[in-house]
């Protein structure tokens, strides 16, 4: 959203995942330790980076705004699908 993958950022933040599952967001999910992850991880340029990702976390946890979030991901993520396209004319035959 912001321009930036800062991705050790993100995956510093979620380190806890694997272990502790949806409860994970009891650790580095406050807005100074996000930041620090942020900072010692990719700079001070992904700290905006870092308090986004915990909004959307918050926003994860809302049941209603998690269906619409994952639809905009997913619809972002599939490629486009080109119209056919063809060149040649063909005449609509009818056999007796």
């Amino acid at each position: 959203m912001l321009g930036l993958k800062c991705e050790r950022t993100h995956r510093i933040i979620d380190s806890y995942s694997s272990v502790k599952g949806q409860k994970h967001r009891n650790w580095l999910h406050t807005p100074l330790t996000a930041a620090i992850a942020a900072e010692i991880a990719d700079g001070p340029h992904c700290v905006p980076a870092a308090l986004n990702h915990l909004l959307i976390d918050r926003l994860y946890d809302q049941p209603d705004t998690k269906v619409a979030l994952e639809m905009m991901r997913l619809s972002q993520r599939a490629e486009p699908q080109p119209a056919p396209f063809t060149t040649k004319i063909e005449r609509c035959r009818v056999n007796r």
